[in-house]
């Protein structure tokens, strides 16, 4: 009697996983058989994306007291509301934005991590990696723009899938 109320209570309160993971596996699929609609919804991403990144570049700019923050922030805050502004331009310059976007941060990042001092394993060096690591996808991205389009549908439609995946499993778990 007492397992039976603690399997229906679990049922209950693990219900909203089972139902999280089938909507996640379906919207996968959905990805996956219309890359466009995957596009789309990250062009509209990416411009919302851009003006809020722009605003931290900004408040990150007032407090270090940095030009190239505050250019990179008046940069992404532009580009955000141009890329809202014309969601079927968006679309087909996702591939170019997000490379010159990456190569652009990667660029800053390297200069920004150059000025901080430390170690081998310091901040400094590892923004410098980083900045490495995106002028290196910056170059890669524009090479192959529609490689980027396709590969950009795939990682939504595979990662909300693999959720879902992971959702079941919690939700069995409990």
């Amino acid at each position: 009697m007492q397992t039976k109320i603690l399997t229906e209570k679990r049922f209950l309160k693990n219900l909203g996983l089972l139902i999280i993971s089938f909507f996640l596996i379906i919207m996968g699929g959905y990805v996956l058989l219309n890359p466009e609609t995957a596009v789309l919804a990250t062009a509209l991403y990416i411009g919302v994306s851009f003006i809020a990144m722009g605003i931290g570049y900004l408040m990150e700019a007032r407090f270090r007291h940095s030009y190239l923050f505050c250019i990179t922030g008046l940069i992404d805050i532009l580009l955000g509301i141009v890329l809202l502004g014309n969601l079927a331009f968006t679309m087909l310059s996702v591939p170019f934005i997000l490379g010159v976007w990456c190569l652009m941060t990667g660029i800053i990042y390297l200069i920004s991590g150059a000025k901080i001092e430390g170690d081998v394993f310091s901040v400094g060096r590892l923004t410098m990696f980083s900045g490495v690591v995106g002028i290196l996808f910056g170059i890669l991205i524009l090479l192959h723009p529609w490689l980027g389009i396709f590969t950009v549908s795939f990682l939504i439609g595979s990662y909300f899938i693999l959720c879902g995946l992971f959702e079941i499993v919690r939700y069995f778990k409990g």
